[in-house]
């Protein structure tokens, strides 16, 4: 008997999506057999810095909640007015939490401090790591009383820079209002009357038409342009 045509044919189903699947799931399945002990390892790893993660967070907010309780209570010193109990308490709140962002706050009063005392090299040295910022956060107050210090230490030209350079810096108005208005001032103090006059036009500049500052600096000027022409 003769043989149909189609006898030798093997006849093989087309693949499914299931098949498909099960196929990719029993690969991955054979892969993570072999490579048990990376995953393994991996696996703690990711666990590990998870809890290191989490440990930091706390521990940050920990230590941030501990600043600025103290911080509150070194304010306390300082407003009582003893000033060298207040320097003490700032002294040694640096010491603790000088990392904090609070300790930028206490840089500021610490100078303050130095100040009151007659102690102007101290003052400059405890906020110039604030003061170096001139246009972020209190950067500009910082740089304002660190010119200042540097003016009580006799050190005027490096005052008169500083001044302006925060009034080419500065974010607000006002400050730059400071800063020039401190500037001129030495300028004229040295006898650089016209140096002084270019920094009352700023001034004048700055001001609103008609207000008492206005008013201010435009006898300030005149005052800077007589002395020049003399």
């Amino acid at each position: 008997m003769a043989r149909h045509p189609t006898a030798g044919r093997v006849h093989r189903t087309a693949t499914t999506p299931d098949d498909a699947f099960i196929a990719r799931v029993l690969e991955i399945s054979a892969w993570a057999k072999t490579h048990s002990r990376a995953l393994t390892i991996g696996i703690v790893s990711l666990v590990a810095v998870v809890l290191v993660a989490a440990y930091v967070r706390n521990f940050q907010a920990t230590a941030r909640a501990a600043a600025e309780s103290r911080f509150l209570a070194v304010q306390q010193t300082v407003a009582s007015g003893n000033t060298a109990l207040a320097i003490r308490d700032l002294e040694e709140f640096l010491a603790t939490h000088g990392s904090s962002e609070v300790a930028k706050e206490a840089r500021i009063l610490l100078a303050q401090s130095y100040l009151i005392e007659g102690d102007p090299e101290k003052a400059i040295a405890a906020v110039d790591p604030v003061a170096k910022s001139i246009g972020e956060g209190l950067g500009t107050t910082a740089a304002l009383l660190k010119a200042a210090a540097l003016e009580s230490a006799g050190r005027v030209d490096e005052a008169e820079a500083l001044y302006l350079r925060i009034a080419d810096r500065a974010r607000f108005d006002y400050e730059r209002v400071e800063a020039l208005d401190a500037a001129a001032r030495i300028r004229m103090d040295r006898g650089d009357a016209a140096g002084a006059t270019q920094l009352y036009d700023r001034l004048l500049a700055l001001s609103r038409d008609g207000s008492a500052d206005a008013a201010v600096f435009e006898m300030r000027r005149a005052e800077a342009r007589a002395r020049a022409q003399n």
